[in-house]
């Protein structure tokens, strides 16, 4: 089953992806290897695509011709009837007997080749369902996946600008010492490090959220490492 070309840009992802020592490593296309194994509606479709493919191969061998044999003996004591001269008999007799036949339907109003024809749509129907909920799947996956890339990415930015603004707090007490600024100066500097805290945390929140939403849509136990 062919899925969707865009599973092939996860190398892309991977390279960018910070994975800590020691943590498994789900590449994109793991994680949509995994959640198409695990996911009970894409289980179901490719039930639904095996008993479709069956009903086909039966469509098929009921245009074949049928053939049944059968093979019987029987042995009889005391007076009975001789199969061969249909006269009493009073000894033992045995006999045969080998049966074979065949059958072949000619035409039955076209019902044969509306049921097969039939059948093979319903099979290129459970087909496109399928198709149609592994891309549903592949698009879940990818979208959370670049979630926590960018959540990931927030957060760097995030304790970048607490950096600089701590480093900002040391040059700002530094030119309030020697008089070059005034004292609220040094509260508003101080002011935005508290901002930064807050925002680094709230991008921490967000990577934390969207690693949790991966969890859930993959089935995972939540404390599973990713």
């Amino acid at each position: 089953m062919k899925f969707p070309g865009i599973i092939t840009f996860s190398l892309l992802f991977i390279l960018v992806t910070r994975i800590g020592y020691g943590q498994p490593i789900w590449s994109l296309d793991d994680c949509i290897q995994y959640a198409l194994e695990h996911n009970i509606e894409f289980k179901r479709s490719g039930l639904n695509v095996q008993a479709n493919e069956v009903i086909v191969l039966e469509s098929k061998l009921l245009r074949l011709p049928s053939l049944n044999s059968s093979i019987s003996h029987s042995y009889n004591f005391g007076r009975s009837i001789d199969p061969t001269t249909n006269d009493f008999e009073t000894r033992s007799i045995q006999s045969n007997f080998v049966g074979l036949n065949s059958s072949i339907v000619l035409w039955n109003g076209w019902r044969q080749q509306n049921t097969l024809k039939r059948s093979k749509i319903d099979l290129e129907v459970s087909l496109e369902q399928q198709e149609g909920v592994a891309y549903n799947i592949t698009m879940d996956v990818l979208r959370y996946y670049l979630q926590i890339l960018v959540n990931l990415e927030n957060v760097e930015i995030a304790k970048n600008q607490l950096a600089l603004s701590e480093e900002q707090i040391v040059r700002t007490i530094i030119l309030v010492d020697v008089g070059k600024l005034a004292e609220n100066a040094l509260l508003d500097i101080k002011a935005q490090v508290a901002a930064d805290e807050v925002l680094l945390v709230k991008a921490l929140n967000n990577l934390d959220l969207s690693y949790l939403d991966i969890r859930l849509l993959l089935n995972l136990e939540l404390d599973t490492p990713f």
